[in-house]
């Protein structure tokens, strides 16, 4: 799911401004909130392992859920067709939620 939603970035052009440990951390923070959408999926420890806080991922998380949700992005139907074989567990059918609760960018107190 992960390796998806960073493919999916590699082909829009305001992604090019993240960087790209930023596009892979919001690509997991994506990945785990489709996968389990009623939990947050950025807790304290995601933000130890990788040092980004979900409030500073924020912009990269909506512009990648954007593409997920196929709101730009059109011209992406390679990556979605090869993500939906299922040598890649079709990851690409997955819905994930229309919306991100907002409380999910607020950061966790130590």
């Amino acid at each position: 799911m992960g390796s998806y939603l960073a493919e999916l970035s590699l082909l829009d052009y305001s992604c090019l401004r993240f960087l790209p440990s930023v596009v892979a951390a919001s690509s997991l923070f994506l990945a785990r909130l489709t996968i389990g959408p009623d939990t947050n999926p950025w807790g304290k420890e995601m933000h130890k392992l990788t040092g980004y806080k979900a409030s500073e991922l924020k912009d990269c998380i909506i512009a990648i859920h954007d593409l997920q949700l196929n709101r730009k992005g059109q011209s992406l139907p390679a990556i979605r067709d090869k993500y939906k074989q299922h040598r890649f567990k079709c990851v690409s059918m997955l819905l994930p939620p229309v919306e991100i609760p907002a409380s999910y960018f607020q950061d966790l107190t130590e």
